[in-house]
């Protein structure tokens, strides 16, 4: 079953505007659709939010659905405060009553077309411009398959471990934010490629979506996940089932008449 968010596109009424044109799309793990698997993701004109609830809490009767959901609410909730760093600190602190853990990326426009980014675990995102890849993120872990993360209760990491970029974009650049679900299972060129062939569509974070649902189940595929496996020396041959969450942005520019 596929979970169809929205696709979006704020107007400002007078002057120039810089925005996210963005359309989202979640597939749960097969195992998780009746509730609707434990990532979770907000996205609006200026901001972009995506949170995976770590899965080990299922091992100790833990619903990760029910911190990471929260978190995001809670970005949500506070999204017009100024720093990023106070963003992600003051969603955790309201989190904190939760038991449950999640990595979490953020992505926030600002003025002269530039974006900032904070990440925490592996979560992740790319930016492409001219049908090229100029920046691809890259994950933070411990040790293999244990991210960074934010948790409840007294567990989990800083928001000071997290990472900070800026990037200076263009307009009609593209950024692609997604959990690991998305990032473990399609390389960059697989990206690329659908972005290449569709350019920005309404339905590319679904169509991007249900090729990493796709790959996931692939046998005999040397995935993202499996190169990271032998990485730490492990084996991983094939692809990674997991939820999927995918935000497609484009950056775009608009004059209104006065």
């Amino acid at each position: 079953m596929y979970f169809i968010l929205k696709v979006f596109l704020l107007n400002i009424s007078l002057g120039i505007a810089q925005k996210f044109q963005f359309n989202t799309f979640i597939i749960p793990h097969p195992d998780k659709v009746d509730k609707g698997g434990e990532d979770a993701q907000y996205t609006n004109s200026r901001l972009i939010a995506v949170a995976d609830g770590v899965g080990g809490w299922n091992n100790q009767g833990v619903d990760p659905a029910l911190y990471s959901k929260k978190l995001i609410s809670n970005i949500e909730q506070f999204q017009d405060e100024s720093d990023i760093r106070a963003l992600m600190e003051k969603a955790a602190n309201y989190t904190y009553h939760i038991k449950g853990s999640s990595t979490l990326v953020i992505v926030r426009l600002l003025d002269d077309l530039k974006i900032e980014v904070l990440n925490i675990g592996d979560c992740g995102y790319l930016i492409m411009r001219d049908g090229y890849v100029i920046h691809q993120s890259l994950e933070q872990q411990h040790s293999f398959n244990y991210p960074f993360q934010l948790g409840g209760l007294g567990h989990g990491d800083r928001v000071s471990d997290a990472q900070y970029f800026q990037h200076q974009l263009q307009e009609g650049d593209i950024i692609i934010v997604g959990s690991d679900g998305l990032f473990d299972n399609l390389f960059d060129n697989h990206i690329q490629e659908e972005v290449v062939k569709k350019g920005y569509t309404n339905d590319l974070a679904k169509i991007l979506a249900r090729k990493a649902y796709k790959y996931s189940f692939k046998k005999n595929y040397y995935s993202p996940f499996a190169k990271r496996a032998k990485d730490y020396g492990y084996s991983h041959n094939s692809g990674k089932s997991d939820d999927i969450t995918v935000v497609v942005a484009k950056i775009v520019i608009q004059q209104d008449d006065l």
